[in-house]
């Protein structure tokens, strides 16, 4: 069941953070790039609720594509997930912002790397991964099982 509860937010998330790139890395809020944004409520609603924290010097990139690492720290953030499970991908450093992001989605279940044991953080989620890993979830039965439907 929590699994699907999971799938469910994992959806809702990809439909929505796929219509609307961000950047979720960390630091505080750019008044000039929201201003005149046409998801300048939307974004500031999630700056307010933590889901969205910017980049170290201030910037948000509203337009810019989202990656995995910032979208498993918005899943996580946006669901509550904080236990944290060995992640051991090559291209993880422990020293790098997003590894205890990747640490807590692999604990929670909902991510996995590539056969290389890569994880490839920085590169942009797509909207055809997204539709891939929404059908991959349907597919489970209605109860996702953790190697069955992952980003």
């Amino acid at each position: 069941m929590v699994y699907r509860r999971v799938g469910s937010w994992l959806l809702a998330f990809l439909l929505v953070f796929l219509m609307i790139p961000l950047q979720a890395a960390q630091s505080e809020r750019s008044g000039a790039e929201l201003e005149r944004h046409w998801a300048k409520q939307v974004l500031e609603r999630w700056l307010d609720k933590g889901l969205l924290r910017g980049y170290s010097d201030g910037s948000i990139l509203p337009d810019n594509p989202i990656t995995r690492a910032e979208m498993v720290a918005l899943i996580n953030r946006a669901v509550g997930f904080n236990e944290q499970a060995a992640a051991h991908f090559s291209d993880v450093h422990t020293s790098d912002w997003f590894a205890r992001e990747i640490a807590v989605a692999t604990a929670a279940g909902y991510v996995n790397g590539y056969g290389d044991g890569t994880f490839l953080p920085n590169h942009a989620i797509t909207r055809q991964v997204g539709a891939g890993e929404r059908f991959a979830d349907r597919n489970c039965g209605g109860e996702c099982r953790r190697r069955d439907c992952k980003i």
